[in-house]
């Protein structure tokens, strides 16, 4: 697990991060995050997905994913629409 502070000010938990420093190390403070992505082991509803995003933009994610073993269709409607990648386990 990974935690990452937000513009909010709000700490998220993401299953994986790949984050790199903006300037120096990722101590000094400003970190570009790459990707971020959960992992589930249930069925991913389209609550799931929303949660994920909204935590995702906060921290200024560029890409994210959401792993589990199957999608309801929402969950697939609405991650297609916010270019969220799903990824079956």
């Amino acid at each position: 697990m990974v935690e990452l502070e937000g513009k909010s000010g709000v700490r998220h938990t993401f299953s994986e991060a790949n984050v790199s420093a903006a300037f120096g190390s990722p101590e000094d403070g400003d970190l570009i995050v790459r990707s971020v992505a959960d992992v589930l082991d249930s069925v991913a509803t389209i609550t799931e997905v929303l949660a994920l995003y909204a935590k995702a933009l906060d921290v200024g994610a560029r890409e994210v994913s959401l792993e589990a073993p199957s999608f309801d269709e929402k969950a697939e409607k609405i991650a297609a629409e916010y270019g969220v990648r799903l990824r079956k386990k």
